[in-house]
């Protein structure tokens, strides 16, 4: 088996376990226990030197990233994943990236305090009032669109979405965005994410 990815189908990493089934590959997931400081050995900062997870490693090939790694493997193994014309792949990056870079920050500032069981009212109003600026474009978009680069689901979405994850984790409710929901709901159904998650 060539490909291994370390870090769990939680979080951003979940991109990279997401795409590996989207595309019908077969890996091996090596657990890193950050609390323990397994990502700080010089073994896996040899791979990785941010210690962030997740990793990939095809062969001799290492990758660090979650967008660049579901990216990669659906260029190296199921192209049509990356959209079918220049203006789709283009749109799958358009999205994938202002999902990530606008949206997922806000979310994963609520996520965290979730998982580090604080309470912050101001940081998560703030948030809001970011999230309040950001979800509506995308929700917008989605109310002419399927999926984020068109009609057919691409890696913009497994990027997208699993930014959008981190709702489910902090709480934030998104039924004042309808066509988010939808989208969500149609990428939660696909079997390839079922099964990273499982």
């Amino acid at each position: 088996m060539s490909l291994t990815i370390y870090g769990g189908a939680m979080g951003s990493s979940l991109r990279a376990h997401w795409a590996a089934r989207e595309v019908g590959q077969t890996y091996e997931t090596k657990s890193i226990n950050i609390p323990a400081g397994e990502n700080k050995t010089p073994e896996y900062l040899a791979l990785n030197p941010t210690g962030q997870v997740p990793t990939l490693k095809d062969g001799n090939f290492v990758l660090t990233e979650s967008a660049a790694i579901a990216w990669y493997l659906c260029d190296a193994y199921k192209p049509e994943l990356l959209g079918s014309t220049p203006q789709l792949r283009a749109r799958a990056q358009q999205w994938g990236q202002f999902v990530m870079l606008n949206i997922q920050p806000q979310l994963l500032r609520m996520a965290m305090l979730v998982w580090n069981k604080k309470e912050d009212p101001a940081v998560v109003e703030d948030a809001k009032t970011h999230l309040g600026r950001w979800l509506p474009i995308l929700d917008g978009h989605l109310a002419t669109h399927a999926y984020v680069a068109g009609e057919d689901f691409t890696v913009g979405d497994i990027i997208a979405a699993t930014s959008l994850t981190y709702a489910d984790v902090s709480g934030f409710d998104l039924t004042g965005y309808p066509n988010i929901v939808r989208w969500m709901e149609a990428c939660k159904a696909r079997p390839a994410f079922q099964s990273a998650r499982a």
